[in-house]
């Protein structure tokens, strides 16, 4: 019987106009704050892999971007499932923060 898939989420390696990569700061609570590539788990209205970045970016960053293509994808055993995280190149266009929405913005703790 093959090993379920557990969790799926997308990360994006982002670029600006100048071609450095772009890191946010996360934190969380109980665990030091980390530097990590934006993105975050494919939610079930996402209609594609290449839409879950557009909404994760959206939300963390306020950040408009293009979608480039899946350079990497890692998985890693969780129990009794695999959590897969696909990695796609992307290009920032614009960032408003005033459209950053979602749990991550919104929640304090």
């Amino acid at each position: 019987m093959p090993t379920p898939i557990g969790r799926r989420s997308i990360r994006a390696l982002l670029f600006d106009i100048d071609n450095r990569l772009l890191l946010i700061r996360r934190t969380k609570p109980d665990q030091p704050p980390y530097w990590t590539t934006p993105g975050g788990g494919v939610e079930p209205d996402d209609p594609s892999h290449e839409a879950t970045p557009h909404r994760e970016l959206i939300e963390e960053l306020g950040a408009r971007i293009i979608v480039g293509p899946q350079v990497f994808l890692a998985s890693q055993r969780r129990g009794d499932a695999i959590n897969v995280q696909h990695l796609h190149v992307c290009r920032v266009l614009s960032v408003d923060p005033a459209l950053r929405c979602g749990p991550e913005y919104t929640d304090p703790t």
